[in-house]
């Protein structure tokens, strides 16, 4: 346990490492492994240093150190940073949490009157107050009471039999097809929670990626080669330019971290993803049913791009119109957005919960944007040649 109170001896830091570890009887770390703490704790000075000579904070972090240096299976914080300025306290904080994910094990509980602190990094959280206590981690749910939400599928069954409507294999297969693919992500994803490491990202995201254009191009079979990639090059660059902004910017976390990176990709993929696909979708429906016209207007001798750009603006729009019904009706009162829903069931706080929200509301409104409007751009110009000559299969 580190307290408030830290006490270090009228000595070196080093020596301070060695006599902490002589009264527990422990082999004290070596030059290489002190710096290693010191480090963790946002300290850059020499071992040899005194610490009779540094400021409250200064001896408050290396406290900390000393405290890591004896590898605890748990360890307890009370107001780590009441000595700290933001900056210093967010590095320290964000390495020893990270420190104790990448040891595996090391259970870490913060006491602490920073809300904004506990929202940021805690996985859960209780709250003190008076003569409450609110327990904000999520509760878990046993597998056997789980199961009982499929009950409620009887309930479709039986509508759709009274209805005559025979789709209740489709409704056996989506349901069994969502729980396995699901229970396999969770399973990769607790793996890469607990040994994070940024080539499992890496993958993560490249997946999604190819899993996205993979899922555009099947749907919309027959584009030449150049218009497949438009197609996927647009949403690749523009799913990782919004992700990166995103993560390094707006949350101010490092992009290797799984935590923020895997979910808001999967968000922003997967919405580029269903507008990149209506969108060349509504292009190529629009220029079939219009063929006549064009090959009149070609025949007057109008430009291609002049007779094809319009469809792409009237693409785009059906595109990204239902990313803007969906803002516009983003409700709050009857109904709360999925990810904000999912957070304060975490434990996130509802302001907390709410900035996330409208962050990626607009994060997604302007990838689906960027996505369909670079397939769409890039994409109609492989239509037609220097002799201004139209080719209609796409």
């Amino acid at each position: 346990m580190v307290g408030q109170s830290t006490y270090l001896f009228n000595k070196t830091i080093k020596e301070n490492f060695i006599q902490f570890h002589k009264y527990r009887e422990t082999k004290p770390p070596e030059e290489r492994e002190i710096k290693e703490y010191l480090n963790i704790c946002c300290i850059d000075f020499s071992t040899d240093t005194l610490c009779e000579n540094l400021s409250g904070g200064e001896k408050q972090r290396i406290f900390l150190a000393i405290a890591l240096s004896f590898k605890p299976k748990v360890l307890l914080l009370d107001e780590p940073t009441s000595a700290l300025d933001s900056n210093t306290a967010d590095c320290v904080i964000t390495n020893i949490v990270n420190y104790c994910k990448q040891k595996g094990g090391i259970t870490l509980i913060i006491i602490s009157h920073d809300i904004a602190l506990a929202d940021k990094y805690a996985e859960q959280i209780i709250m003190i107050g008076g003569e409450q206590m609110m327990n904000s981690g999520v509760v878990a749910i046993s597998i056997w009471r789980f199961l009982m939400i499929y009950l409620l599928l009887l309930i479709v069954l039986g509508i759709m039999k009274k209805s005559n409507i025979d789709q209740s294999k489709l409704l056996f297969i989506a349901s069994v097809r969502m729980t396995v693919q699901l229970v396999i992500a969770g399973f990769i994803l607790t793996y890469i929670f607990k040994n994070p490491h940024p080539a499992f990202t890496v993958i993560y995201i490249l997946s999604m990626i190819a899993f996205a254009i993979h899922r555009v191009l099947s749907k919309n079979k027959g584009l030449n080669l150049r218009f497949k990639i438009a197609i996927g090059v647009s949403l690749s660059l523009s799913g990782l330019a919004i992700i990166l902004f995103f993560v390094i910017a707006v949350v101010n976390q490092n992009i290797f971290n799984p935590q923020y990176t895997i979910p808001l990709s999967g968000m922003i993929f997967g919405n580029a993803m269903t507008g990149v696909n209506l969108g060349v979708k509504t292009f190529r429906e629009s220029i079939d049913s219009e063929r006549s016209r064009i090959e009149a207007l070609v025949n007057f001798g109008a430009k291609p791009k002049h007779i094809l750009r319009p469809f792409v603006n009237q693409a785009l729009e059906t595109a990204i119109l239902p990313t803007l019904n969906s803002m516009v009706g983003m409700g709050g009162i009857v109904s709360l957005p999925g990810m904000m829903t999912g957070q304060i069931l975490s434990g996130t706080l509802p302001m907390t919960a709410i900035i996330y929200q409208i962050a990626i509301m607009i994060a997604i409104c302007t990838v689906v944007c960027l996505a369909v409007f670079g397939s769409l751009y890039f994409g109609y110009r492989t239509l037609y040649n220097d002799r201004n000559q139209i080719n209609y299969i796409i």
